[in-house]
């Protein structure tokens, strides 16, 4: 019989080893991974320094990590010598991940020790300044054998690109490289080991002409994704050059370089593209003149939507347009999808002042003339420092020739100083007129905005004088049926209380609040 204080000593008893030492190998495992993340940043500074440090709590966690080989399958290139033989020990033969920046290694050393073991390797990432040395030395290593290659990005500064005549990749023998990212290298490669490849993306590569990207996609039936992007062609298409049929594609994108010595008619590209009509295509209007507006425009939407059925075409219903910073630099790029039925129609541009654009978005609204929908609408994806847009009295314009926009979406907008809201309208109406493409807007979605930026929001725009700045200064509703708020965990508890205010507020139907992921 337990009497007195003899149930509270056997519970402490009970407790004396913690919760975590009572979890599985697998769970901990779970949870390690979990903290750990991806090891793509900083080429995996942060996930070493975190698995080290998670290493020393305790000799059962230091067992299990060391006993692991799924924690140390990436290859970062800051490692020294000797981490480096420890990361393919403790790997035990599993493929691994190497991500390499040669200015942050002793280039020789590390890869005399990762050649004896390119049969492990599944993903080749390279990113490099060229020097003399490290060409001839980066020649013989992507000459070794790597038959189980999945992934190879190779990437030299474009201001001194490495001549790769003669180089036969990998010998030829990659049954499962899939995917390929070469920048700033010579055209002149041996690509037999390439014949597999469903991704490819070229940048800051020149070319003689278009038949030399012609000649190294044709053999590529498998591709369905092709960028091409920032590149120089010397030379315009020869007539007598043959289309290339690519029936898997399923995403294009064309971009020639500026500076190229030629400017490039886009039509010599897509009109010897063979792509399934479904394809998106996304191309750049900045190395053209607004001379040129009407057909390299006009090419994009006649590549883009004239292949489509006459039905997918009269039955478009929806629009989600948007616009953002591309990934590769600071232009703008705009992308639309048309929704019809279970089709869809998607593709955008680069168009740093809009001119060729307009056009396309003029040729997107004729299609919306002729739907057959009863009722069509917009969606409008705003991005970062694109939400300047909303203030633009021409594209403000533009929308008013689309269907009624219903949905605005804001992810981490800003605002530039020089571009306020104030300065935008002087002319009450002017005003008075631009209101009309946001005064259709009953749903708004907001992505990572501060807690004051979503009150300026959406109190601005139902003419609350409890808004601090008009941040759209032509948008103006009496009502709102929805608004959907994604935040960073940190900053929850926060985004908790304009909620609430919200909540309260009579003139909105309803008002979500989720954790971004």
């Amino acid at each position: 019989m337990v009497t007195g204080s003899e149930p509270t000593n056997q519970l402490l008893h009970v407790n004396d080893e913690p919760i975590v030492d009572q979890l599985s190998i697998e769970l901990l495992l779970s949870i390690f991974e979990y903290a750990l993340g991806p090891c793509d940043h900083d080429y995996g500074w942060r996930y070493y320094h975190r698995l080290c440090a998670l290493s020393r709590v305790c000799a059962r966690w230091y067992s299990i990590m060391k006993h692991s080989p799924q924690l140390w399958t990436t290859v970062p290139g800051f490692i020294k010598e000797g981490g480096l033989r420890k990361i393919l020990e403790r790997s035990s033969g599993k493929h691994i991940d190497i991500k390499c920046n040669h200015e942050a290694v002793h280039f020789t050393t590390y890869f005399d020790i990762l050649d004896s073991a390119s049969e492990r390797w599944r993903t080749l990432s390279l990113k490099t300044s060229r020097t003399v040395a490290l060409e001839h030395q980066t020649h013989d290593f992507l000459q070794l054998s790597a038959p189980n290659l999945e992934r190879l990005s190779f990437q030299i500064s474009h201001w001194n690109p490495v001549d790769m005549r003669n180089v036969e990749f990998f010998r030829g023998n990659c049954p499962n490289l899939k995917e390929v990212h070469i920048s700033g290298i010579t055209r002149e490669w041996s690509q037999a080991a390439f014949k597999e490849l469903e991704v490819l993306k070229l940048s800051y590569v020149d070319f003689d002409s278009v038949g030399a990207i012609l000649d190294i996609i044709r053999p590529l039936s498998q591709l369905r994704k092709l960028e091409i992007y920032n590149c120089k062609i010397d030379e315009e298409l020869s007539a007598s050059s043959r289309p290339v049929s690519l029936p898997n594609l399923q995403l294009l994108r064309v971009e020639f370089h500026p500076e190229g010595e030629v400017k490039i008619p886009i039509e010599q590209v897509l009109n010897r593209i063979l792509a399934p009509p479904a394809c998106p295509l996304y191309i750049s209007f900045d190395n053209y003149g607004v001379e040129e507006e009407g057909p390299v425009a006009e090419t994009f939407c006649d590549w883009l939507f004239g292949r489509r059925t006459k039905a997918v075409l009269e039955g478009v219903e929806r629009l989600t347009l948007g616009f953002s910073n591309s990934e590769d630099d600071l232009c703008s790029l705009v992308t639309f999808k048309l929704h019809s039925g279970s089709a869809n129609i998607r593709g955008g541009f680069k168009d740093s002042q809009m001119e060729h654009g307009l056009y396309v978005l003029e040729y997107i609204q004729g299609l919306f003339q002729w739907a057959s929908a009863s009722e069509t609408f917009t969606q409008l994806t705003v991005s970062e420092n694109r939400a300047d847009f909303l203030n633009n009295s021409e594209i403000i314009a533009s929308f008013k020739r689309l269907p009624p926009i219903t949905h605005l979406e804001l992810i981490r907008p800003e605002w530039s100083s020089h571009n306020s809201p104030s300065e935008a309208t002087s002319d009450s109406e002017d005003l008075a007129s631009s209101t009309e493409p946001y005064s259709t807007i009953k749903h708004v979605i907001l992505w990572e905005v501060p807690s004051d930026g979503i009150l300026d929001i959406v109190l601005g725009a139902l003419g609350d004088s409890r808004e601090r700045a008009p941040l759209i200064a032509e948008w103006r509703v009496e009502d709102l049926d929805h608004v959907e708020i994604h935040v960073d965990e940190r900053d929850f508890h926060e985004a908790e209380g304009v909620v609430e205010v919200l909540r309260n507020d009579p003139r909105i139907g309803k008002v979500d609040l989720y954790v971004a992921l």
